[in-house]
């Protein structure tokens, strides 16, 4: 009885989302109100500056439970990617970073200076007071190290 109706809605539900989102990809292109998706071209960016050169570190801070562009690094040229939050249990099950980091951005960053190649951050600044996005930004110049040739 009450199983049988649980599971019929969640399929129900489950069938409506997917066919909506396949709906919305096919007229998204028709309606000029709909651009670019901010979130895609940031991914493609990070992408293509992380697989710029071999060898680089990447920090995402804010990392949270899942690194967008993990899946889109090229093994070959052995970037490490490391997730950088304020709890140890926000990054504990992002499962495609090399290393994981815990910190609170406002009192530094767990990096030596010019240790870090390029330090990614999405959906964070919000969160922060003014004053930490200001000492964020001087922690970033401390451990961003010099563009390699």
């Amino acid at each position: 009885g009450t199983m049988f109706f649980r599971r019929t809605i969640t399929r129900f539900i489950r069938a409506f989302f997917s066919i909506n989102r396949r709906i919305s990809v096919k007229i998204g292109r028709y309606l000029p109100e709909v651009g670019p998706n901010i979130y895609e071209l940031y991914e493609d960016c990070v992408a293509r500056l992380m697989n710029s050169r071999p060898g680089q570190t990447i920090v995402d801070v804010g990392s949270g439970k899942q690194c967008p562009f993990v899946h889109r690094k090229d093994h070959a040229l052995h970037a490490r990617i490391v997730g950088l939050d304020i709890s140890y249990e926000a990054i504990a099950s992002n499962f495609g970073l090399d290393a994981r980091a815990v910190a609170n951005t406002g009192d530094g960053m767990p990096f030596g200076d010019s240790t870090v190649d390029l330090i990614t951050s999405r959906a964070v600044l919000e969160h922060l007071t003014n004053v930490d996005t200001a000492m964020l930004r001087e922690e970033c110049v401390h451990v961003r190290a010099a563009r390699r040739s």
